[in-house]
């Protein structure tokens, strides 16, 4: 990924390829990724897949025994689904059009090393921060109330989410999207949907609601039975959350622009210089290339 070399007249180095994804038209950047993350990604997948029927398999023994290894198997999971949580995030700040040309080129520069190495998950500065929250995120279930979100914030508190990401969204200076995009956030809907809420909410004179009267007036069923997140559906939430934006940039119609995540990594990425040069070194490694407990593969 980090190599130079001449093809057929041209060259082909580090600089030629953060020209291509940061400079180039935005709806080709997908057919500009390297192979080698075009593979990693496909990678992933498999991986996704053969963990999830591992752990279908070992449940269905019903065994006290493989607890252990079902819990190494789950974490393994998540880490691989937050891995490419965080690759989505960083090559949708290389493709907006919206983002400055040193934004484009910090988040291209910590893209990279992710597609180096599909195994590991980026472990600096702004991911910590993000890792923090998902994982904070799975263990709090949303109670709506007020819609302000007060129980909700608490609650990532507790769940050792980092504060750092917590203060961001509540400083002073906050935008009305970025408290927009927090909301989306907190409370796993978009904007349009909380924005129906309170109409209604106001048009009947309520001042608090419940998570059964939420898909009642929104007009559909509980997305899922179980009553906390997993990796899986913050991703999935972050893939709603993010379309969602990108519709309302094109419709230029009310909301956030972004999601929460993409607002707090374009600040860090504008507010962090020192992440402008991409090196292979930048990645730490993670558990997963060490073998689980037990001495396992």
């Amino acid at each position: 990924m980090f190599a130079s070399q001449s093809f057929a007249g041209r060259e082909r180095s580090l600089e030629t390829l953060l020209d291509n994804l940061c400079h180039r038209e935005a709806y080709l950047r997908e057919f500009r990724r390297p192979t080698r993350a075009v593979l990693g990604e496909a990678y992933l997948l498999a991986k996704t897949n053969i963990f999830k029927a591992l752990i279908y398999l070992l449940k269905s023994f019903q065994q006290t025994e493989l607890e252990e290894l079902i819990k190494d198997l789950d974490e393994a999971l998540e880490r691989v689904i937050y891995r490419k949580l965080s690759e989505e995030l960083l090559f949708n700040v290389v493709s907006s059009a919206h983002n400055s040309a040193q934004v484009k080129r910090s988040a291209a520069n910590l893209l990279l090393p992710i597609w180096e190495d599909p195994n590991d998950i980026p472990m600096h500065g702004f991911t910590k921060l993000l890792l923090s929250a998902w994982r904070a995120r799975c263990r709090v279930r949303e109670t709506f109330g007020t819609l302000v979100g007060v129980h909700e914030v608490f609650s990532l508190l507790r769940a050792d989410c980092d504060s750092a990401f917590l203060e961001y969204f509540t400083r002073d200076r906050v935008s009305i999207d970025e408290g927009e995009a927090f909301r989306e956030f907190l409370f796993g809907l978009s904007f349009e949907d909380l924005t129906k809420l309170r109409d209604t909410m106001d048009s009947k004179g309520l001042n608090v609601v419940g998570p059964s009267e939420v898909w009642s007036i929104l007009g559909r069923p509980p997305p899922r039975p179980e009553s906390n997140w997993t990796a899986e559906t913050v991703y999935v939430s972050y893939r709603r959350r993010r379309l969602r934006a990108d519709y309302r940039v094109l419709s230029q119609s009310s909301g956030p622009r972004k999601t929460a995540e993409g607002y707090l990594m374009g600040y860090h990425l504008s507010q962090n210089p020192e992440s402008q040069e991409a090196a292979p070194s930048r990645i730490e490694k993670t558990p997963e290339s060490t073998p689980p407990k037990g001495g396992r593969r």
